[in-house]
């Protein structure tokens, strides 16, 4: 591995080089989806980084629909075929490209989980989400100082928090 511009580089299930990334990416593909490949988690975030999508919003739209899936609550029938069970790599990449072109169950599944389940009209008590936003990884119910952030702008998936 050598250093890249924001860490080191590593190569991807595919055989490609890729950057390492920061926690949210590399859990969001994951622990979110039922993925334990890591080769694969780094594809996953060098696919939406190459694509410009936000990795957190993208992984939480999957995982969401395999929850509703795994409880009866969507068909592979409505997500155009995809087998929707936890874990499956072909499906999460498939839904990672169907979602960067708007291109079947992508097209549905690419606005936020809050969004698609009013759309669908199921599953929005499934939806986790701030004020619209995927919510990441951490629990941040024990840090004050995040949770009136929170609140007050809800939550930001890329830039900086401005402190003035």
């Amino acid at each position: 591995m050598r250093a890249g511009p924001t860490g080191p580089i590593a190569t991807c299930s595919h055989g490609e080089k890729c950057e390492t990334e920061e926690y949210e990416p590399l859990a969001s593909f994951s622990l979110r989806v039922g993925n334990k490949d890591l080769a694969f988690t780094l594809h996953c975030v060098d696919l939406c980084n190459r694509y410009g999508l936000d990795a957190i919003a993208l992984s939480e739209g999957i995982s969401w629909s395999m929850k509703l899936h795994q409880r009866g609550l969507l068909s592979s029938a409505e997500a155009h075929g995809l087998d929707l069970s936890w874990g499956n790599q072909a499906t999460i990449e498939a839904l990672i490209n169907r979602m960067a072109h708007r291109d079947g169950f992508g097209d549905v599944l690419v606005d936020s989980v809050r969004a698609v389940a009013r759309k669908l009209g199921r599953g929005e008590e499934l939806a986790v989400h701030s004020k619209g936003l995927e919510v990441f990884q951490a629990d941040v119910r024990t840090s004050k100082a995040y949770g009136l952030g929170t609140a007050e702008i809800a939550l930001v998936h890329r830039g900086r928090w401005l402190v003035e």
